[in-house]
């Protein structure tokens, strides 16, 4: 049973069991420990991250009310409809 393995622990592993009803063992079994690909772990968590933050900041930017095309058409609107109108005191 391993809990933790490290590099060290790779190689060849077998096991043997004796009791009043006999004996057992069972081949050898090679065991390989492989390192962690640090850098590709760290480079997928940052992707992530840039991606959430572009997502949150895309939704959550506070438009300016200048540059709203809705108000730019009520501007147009209201200008158009003040040149056609005659003041009067």
């Amino acid at each position: 049973n391993f809990i933790a393995v490290r590099k060290e622990d790779a190689g060849e592993y077998f096991c043997r069991a004796k009791n009043d009803a006999g004996f057992a063992e069972c081949p050898p079994q090679q065991m390989e420990i492989y390192d962690i690909n640090v850098a590709g772990i760290v480079l997928g968590v940052v992707v992530v991250l840039v991606v959430l933050l572009c997502i949150t900041a895309g939704i959550c930017a506070p438009t300016s009310e200048a540059s709203s095309p809705a108000r730019n058409r009520r501007g147009t609107i209201t200008r158009f409809l003040l040149k056609g109108m005659e003041w009067t005191t």
